[in-house]
């Protein structure tokens, strides 16, 4: 029997007007449709989203056009054909702090434990955006030996590799897209690490997942770290941390607010993008 290729539905979205910050505005309107991926076009200034559902793209369609008067936004169907790995043929190793995030192309010859290899998918997290090696170089300033983190939105899994390499015990990661969790699994096993891997929503992270957790990540957008703070909150224990990104530098003032009861501990930025530590008080 012959296979049937799988296609993605997908919305191709022009700006009105030139916009350096277009990418994160459909992001920001798209920020409850599940996308699976965001690629920004290198002919022009559009962007291409990627669903899971194409049910969900209609609704996504009506919800960019009311978020973005004047965006010109058409459907496509996109064959699988590789098009993840293609579209990022020409990544290369990246570093952040004392780790390398490296495509299979190019593993540094002399390399070891403080390289991480990430097949391109779907899944988010090949470590050249600035919020992943954000929280990538957040990590690193905590001691995780022996602790219990979950990686909540955990694309490609390259933060919960990380923590488990940086010394984590067990590492649970969630996503609600099951190509990114296989993703996420492929990439695990291809750096000989373990994880729990979960295809779940941020409301049932916490089920059957043993929490709370000594760390929790959360790389997602400053809506939803908003909109989520208390089920993010109440994965951590009293006393744990909590690394947020995802979130545009001038998202931050909301973002901390809806944290409110939490103390900041530490904070990054690069092009544009924060990212807070933040620890939850055991008062």
């Amino acid at each position: 029997m012959m296979s049937v290729m799988r296609t993605y539905p997908a919305l191709r979205v022009r700006p009105a007007v030139p916009n350096p910050e277009f990418a994160d505005l459909v992001a920001a309107a798209l920020d409850d449709f599940g996308v699976i991926a965001l690629q920004e076009s290198e002919e022009d200034d559009a962007v291409v989203a990627f669903f899971g559902d194409a049910g969900v793209r209609g609704r996504a369609t009506a919800a960019l056009r009311a978020a973005l008067p004047g965006v010109d936004v058409a459907s496509l169907d996109v064959p699988d054909e590789n098009w993840a790995e293609r579209s990022q043929a020409a990544l290369r190793a990246i570093r952040a702090g004392a780790l390398t995030v490296a495509p299979p192309w190019d593993v540094p010859r002399d390399h070891g434990s403080d390289t991480i290899v990430i097949v391109p998918s779907t899944g988010f997290g090949t470590g050249h955006h600035a919020t992943t090696r954000l929280c990538l170089e957040a990590l690193q300033t905590l001691s995780l030996d022996g602790t219990a983190v979950m990686d909540v939105g955990t694309g490609s899994g390259v933060l919960a590799i990380a923590a488990s390499r940086l010394g984590a015990a067990r590492v649970v990661a969630i996503d609600n897209d099951q190509d990114a969790v296989d993703n996420a699994a492929d990439n695990a096993a291809a750096n000989g690490v373990a994880l729990d891997l979960r295809c779940a929503s941020i409301e049932d992270a916490g089920v059957g997942a043993a929490g709370p957790f000594d760390i929790v990540t959360a790389n997602l957008t400053g809506a939803a770290l908003s909109r989520y703070a208390a089920t993010l909150e109440a994965l951590t224990r009293l006393g744990g941390t909590i690394i947020l990104s995802g979130l545009r530098e001038d998202e931050d003032a909301a973002v901390r607010d809806a944290f409110g009861r939490l103390e900041v501990i530490g904070r990054r930025a690069e092009d544009g993008w924060a990212c807070l530590v933040m620890t939850r008080s055991q008062a």
